[in-house]
């Protein structure tokens, strides 16, 4: 089974990232190469969002303490970030969408070369310290690290794009600040949970709320 992460993020030393994670800053446009918890990828920002990350807080978990932002409210810039999945087939994704200080209309649209496979977005404004997971659930920072939800996805191809924008919503600002890809060998269950510490807990046979 392979698991790999991503943290988005202004510098890469602001936090000691889990070791399952990649820092992602601005520089990391497509096609760096990084081996990520033991898997060879190549990543990158295709829509880089020059200008718009930020480290906030390094006392967070460290999937929460940074973000990117997107859309109309960020200088009109939607960053698209790119990887190349190591298999196509399933796929369990976990998403932070939010921002440790500040009010987001989050919305991530994940892509299958071109074909959509998944739009999550908060249905409100997410508040300060609070993140939209995976599954479009809106959860403060404590309930998010315990026990976010994973969305599978199904990948004819291995190109997965992660495309941030907003929900039309006030601050016309979304942010993006975590994903994790794990595969699923056949006949798993749909649905995982993160812990704490990053690993896998208990599987379910539905998608959590």
């Amino acid at each position: 089974m392979s698991s790999f992460a991503f943290d988005f993020c202004s510098t890469t030393n602001f936090v000691t990232h889990n070791s399952n994670a990649t820092p992602v800053t601005e520089a990391d446009v497509y096609p760096t190469t990084r081996t990520v918890n033991g898997v060879s990828l190549t990543f990158g920002w295709v829509a880089a969002p020059t200008g718009q990350s930020r480290d906030r807080d390094n006392t967070a978990d460290p999937r929460l303490a940074s973000c990117v932002f997107g859309g109309s409210g960020s200088g009109g810039i939607n960053p698209s970030f790119r990887v190349d999945l190591p298999t196509s087939g399933s796929w369990n994704l976990n998403l932070a969408l939010g921002d440790i200080q500040n009010d987001r209309d989050n919305q991530c649209v994940v892509k299958d070369n071109t074909t959509t496979l998944a739009t999550i977005s908060g249905s409100t404004t997410s508040p300060a310290s609070n993140f939209v997971d995976a599954a479009g659930t809106l959860r403060t920072t404590a309930t998010w690290v315990s026990s976010n939800s994973a969305r599978s996805l199904t990948f004819a191809s291995t190109t997965c794009f992660l495309n941030s924008s907003t929900n039309g919503g006030a601050s016309n600002i979304g942010s993006i600040a975590h994903a994790l890809f794990t595969s699923v060998a056949s006949g798993s269950p749909l649905t995982r949970i993160r812990g704490a510490d990053g690993g896998m807990q208990s599987l379910s046979g539905g998608m959590n709320s």
